[in-house]
């Protein structure tokens, strides 16, 4: 059921079209009171017999005096609704550019509640939105990126590499035997084995350089600006590392291997 919150004066104002901003609804609705307020004025007057001129001047220095005070009266409102625009922006900025704002939280009136209320709900909002970021392009077992946001990196990487007429070098890693490793030694074992590997990788890169799980037991390493030759040396250094290194099993500790297939962009390449 669809609650009233009895915005019908707010719903006829905005319906006539005549008040863009919320601060002339106000200075309308203020004029019209002034107005009301000005009608027993006018039947005093009349009974006390005053001319007509007389009534004229009265109700002409009365509409100059209201004038003057709905222009004070204007000034001060968008003074007053400055947290509104405040808060609107910020909200706005947020929502456009992921821009948390910095709100002011030290008043008790309404607005004040409402500026830490959205404060802290952006605050909170962003910390959701990270978290799930994160989510979304990491793999959760070993903690490098996945294959989804890997591919987005490909395509920019691409992109840029062509346009800078830079070079691209791409690797993939597959382990050996990975599926006789989980039927033998069981999957906390073949789970082992793939974070050995994605920690080995990552060890031996650059910061500009990068890797992803790419399928169950195969990683994809992007090697930004160098040639095949340089990044194969990297690449043997890594698959050296592996090879000698021991991982442990309920009964004994065992060795893995490798296999790496590695390719250089040309302009042909999408």
């Amino acid at each position: 059921m669809k609650k009233d919150y009895n915005l019908f004066l707010y719903n006829y104002l905005s319906k006539l079209g005549l008040f863009k901003t919320f601060a002339s609804k106000v200075i309308f609705i203020t004029l019209l009171c002034f107005l009301v307020a000005l009608i027993p004025i006018v039947i005093i007057l009349i009974q006390y017999n005053f001319y007509f001129q007389q009534i004229l001047l009265i109700c002409y220095m009365f509409f100059i005096s209201v004038t003057i005070g709905l222009v004070l009266l204007s000034f001060l409102i968008n003074s007053l609704l400055i947290p509104i625009n405040l808060v609107c922006n910020s909200l706005a900025e947020y929502k456009y550019n992921k821009v948390v704002p910095n709100l002011p939280s030290i008043y008790s009136d309404e607005l004040g509640i409402l500026m830490k209320d959205v404060q802290e709900f952006v605050e909170a909002t962003n910390i959701k939105m990270s978290l799930l970021t994160k989510n979304i392009m990491i793999d959760h077992l070993t903690g490098v990126y996945n294959r989804l946001s890997s591919e987005k990196r490909i395509s920019e990487d691409i992109a840029r590499v062509k346009r800078n007429n830079e070079i691209l070098t791409i690797a993939m890693f597959d382990i050996d035997d990975f599926k006789l490793c989980n039927d033998y030694y069981g999957h906390s074992v073949g789970d082992k084995c793939l974070i050995e590997v994605a920690n080995t990788v990552k060890k031996n890169l650059r910061e500009s350089d990068g890797i992803a799980r790419w399928g169950g037991d195969e990683f994809l390493v992007v090697f930004s600006n160098v040639d095949s030759e340089t990044s194969s040396n990297v690449l043997l250094r890594i698959m050296e590392i592996l090879k000698n290194t021991k991982i442990n099993t309920d009964h004994k500790r065992i060795n893995m291997s490798v296999s790496i297939g590695i390719t250089e962009l040309v302009n042909d390449d999408d």
